[in-house]
């Protein structure tokens, strides 16, 4: 039998010798799996006996737990179950895993947070991370957030696209807020739909409703609930806000 993962080193399908797909592994936003047959019909536990899942890492069932050698990670309550061993040194939350987005970066000993191509982020410093993964990372999640936006944008601006996709960015990518900000302006200085380029009325709501969004990623809430609501009338600058396009989020 053949393992399948993606770049995180999670296992997305198990084969046999001849290519036919046995089962396959699909995870939420924080890792929890699910398995499923190679039609897709969920099972309770593999057939096979397969535990090594979100990051390669062994899942240990019976108590939903993942097992990153020095600690456990529940993806259920999306922490680690015992407090940082470097204390405050890795930051004030001493349960936080994988930076709050474990779509993107990997802990294997469960000691330092890491990027799959190997470059380290410990101390999470921006200097650290190669600019073109940000860059990246930002284009994929303002065209993904473009291509899904499945509510009606009553405003001209998109201001709540825009609040999404900063927020997102923020919790994605490399450089958290500070990627947000800086591909924010470059958009609005170089990808105006104006005909000349710089800033215009329109930037300016724009940076706005990204303003938001950066601070929407601090919160508790998906950055589709934080934003609920974020779109504005032409007189922005009188806080006239438009109804709320989504239902009140919890």
């Amino acid at each position: 039998m053949f393992y399948h993962g993606d770049a995180q080193h999670s296992t997305l399908a198990l084969t046999d010798a001849s290519a036919n797909v046995l089962e396959r592994y699909r995870y939420e936003a924080f890792g929890l799996p699910s398995i499923f047959d190679s039609i897709f019909s969920p099972l309770s536990s593999s057939l096979y006996g397969v535990r090594h899942l979100f990051q390669g890492r062994e899942w240990l069932a019976e108590v939903k737990l993942n097992d990153h050698r020095y600690r456990h990670y529940s993806p259920e309550m999306q922490r680690w179950l015992i407090r940082d061993p470097i204390h405050e040194v890795g930051g004030i939350n001493l349960y936080k895993a994988f930076r709050n987005a474990p779509g993107f970066y990997i802990d294997p000993f469960g000691q330092s947070v890491g990027m799959p191509n190997g470059y380290i982020d410990a101390g999470g410093n921006w200097v650290s991370l190669p600019v073109e993964n940000a860059l990246s990372c930002s284009r994929r999640v303002a065209n993904e957030m473009q291509a899904n936006y499945k509510y009606p944008m009553p405003d001209d601006n998109h201001s709540q696209l825009h609040c999404m996709t900063a927020c997102t960015i923020s919790q994605e990518c490399p450089g958290g807020a500070l990627t947000s900000v800086v591909v924010g302006i470059l958009k609005e200085i170089f990808c105006t739909n104006n005909a000349n380029y710089g800033w215009d009325h329109d930037s300016w709501v724009d940076i706005h409703a990204n303003t938001l969004g950066q601070i929407a990623s601090f919160t508790s809430q998906s950055c589709d609930c934080a934003c609920t609501g974020k779109t504005y009338s032409s007189s922005w600058w009188n806080n006239t806000f438009l109804e709320p396009l989504t239902p009140a989020c919890s």
